[in-house]
């Protein structure tokens, strides 16, 4: 039987447009990853100079329900992770890990989109026992917060919660479970890829490792809202 005319009305205006992310993809009804492989159509392996080195794939290893980010003997080549596609703009973002103990490392929890200040969303850690981490906004061309905190504990000796809570014009930042800085202004709003990577900024005076570390990452999430 044929639908009503007011039906069929209805039903196209509800559909999203062809150009439209699909609304059944991982990132827009959520995801709990915990590593069993790294789905090619949920993960990129990044490949590019950062620092001062570069993130190369063959240094993104996972194993035994792990992604392992490594940092190789005598070098300053990190690794890095992407989703394949953007995450919507609200919701929480999850990651626990265990940061590499590598001196004048960074690691990252992110969400990210080219050109450099224009769209960032950073959770950064330094790879040391120090416990400090920092908090990062850029939008629109600048950097609009930045703040850094003492975790009270060593990142690199255990896995933790990092987590970033969006919604409309605000964002959250917390670890395990404890919000250390919110802000309501100056927050990007786009939908963004979401990224984990550990490298060697010029600003920290890295050097290279005489053993082979890695932040180690047991499960990252994302639940819209």
């Amino acid at each position: 039987m044929r639908a009503p005319a007011l039906v069929v009305v209805l039903l196209l205006a509800l559909s999203p447009a062809c150009e439209a992310a699909p609304v059944d993809g991982p990132e827009r009804v959520g995801f709990v990853e915990e590593f069993d492989g790294l789905d090619p159509q949920r993960w990129t392996r990044g490949d590019h100079r950062l620092g001062l080195g570069r993130v190369d794939p063959a240094n993104v290893r996972v194993a035994s329900g792990r992604l392992d980010l490594l940092v190789r003997e005598g070098s300053l080549d990190g690794a890095e992770v992407a989703t394949t596609g953007v995450l919507p703009a609200a919701g929480v973002a999850t990651a626990r890990l265990r940061v590499a103990d590598a001196p004048g490392s960074l690691t990252g929890f992110f969400l990210y989109a080219p050109p450099d200040l224009a769209h960032e969303i950073d959770i950064e850690i330094p790879g040391d026992p120090r416990g400090r981490v920092l908090f990062t906004l850029h939008h629109e061309g600048r950097t609009t917060h930045t703040t850094e905190h003492d975790l009270g504990f060593d990142p690199t000796a255990d896995f933790h919660d990092y987590a970033i809570t969006r919604g409309p014009g605000r964002v959250a930042f917390s670890v395990d479970e404890r919000v250390l800085v919110s802000w309501a202004d100056g927050v990007p709003g786009e939908e963004l890829p979401l990224y984990v990577n550990t490298w060697f900024p010029a600003w920290l005076g890295g050097s290279a490792p005489g053993a082979e570390r890695a932040t180690s990452v047991e499960r990252v999430s994302f639940a819209p809202s």
